[in-house]
């Protein structure tokens, strides 16, 4: 399933940012997620950003407005990112996959639990408001919904008999945040953004119709004969 639509990036947007700012950003937007704004050390976040405190005044002016900008800087990538998925003509069915390929992104699902934990962190400490992602741009089943949708009234896929397309949607989302789950060089030793690629791909040609040439079914493999246990024969008496 090819496509002309750019798939979404991380940080789509940060050649005008000096790079010292940037690291100062991430660093402190991980840090917060991770630790908390109590234990968030400006000496150990300049750093793990490779550069000195003096660039946090200079850049931020304070422990508050560095963490502060480092919300902000993640809130205005997830909503630019999610634009490109949803603000352009390509069918639904790219759109859709688009928007899962996204959604299980190893760079991006970082970038969102990052800005989740660090954002409610911040509001916790400070008493005062925060950017709210929900506000700013669309939930994350709607960037799965909307497109589920156009793709069903194409014709590109097909509503398994009694669902709702909404049941379908979740179902999607569910299913990529279960695999989002699996992380790069575990147990299974495998790359994650390489795994939910294939995932989409899997699920989104058994959504097409019958007689498309891109939804044959594959070979089934070969079942495996199950071994019989061997168990010792009877004690002779």
């Amino acid at each position: 399933m090819g496509s002309s639509v750019g798939k979404p990036r991380l940080l789509a947007d940060t050649d005008s940012i000096p790079i010292t700012r940037l690291r100062l950003l991430l660093t402190t937007l991980r840090t917060l997620a991770d630790r908390g704004y109590d234990a968030l050390s400006l000496r150990e976040v300049a750093a793990e950003a490779n550069t000195a405190t003096s660039s946090i005044y200079h850049f931020f002016g304070s422990k508050d407005a560095m963490c502060r900008a480092a919300i902000d800087f993640a809130a205005q990538e997830i909503a630019q990112n999610e634009k490109l998925i949803t603000g352009h003509d390509e069918p639904g069915i790219e759109r859709l996959r688009q928007a899962l390929l996204w959604m299980g992104a190893t760079s991006s699902t970082g970038l969102r639990r990052d800005f989740a934990l660090a954002a409610g962190e911040l509001r916790r400490a400070t008493d005062s408001p925060v950017p709210d992602v929900i506000s700013d741009h669309p939930q994350p089943v709607r960037l799965v919904m909307d497109p589920v949708i156009d793709a069903i009234a194409e014709g590109s896929i097909v509503l398994p008999d009694g669902y709702a397309p909404d049941e379908l949607a979740h179902m999607l989302l569910a299913a990529i945040v279960g695999i989002a789950r699996v992380p790069d060089g575990s147990l299974f030793e495998v790359d994650g953004d390489r795994i939910t690629s294939l995932f989409v791909d899997t699920m989104l040609r058994a959504l097409a119709p019958a007689d498309d040439p891109s939804a044959a079914d594959p070979v089934p493999p070969t079942p495996r004969t199950p071994r019989r246990r061997q168990t010792a024969p009877p004690a002779r008496t």
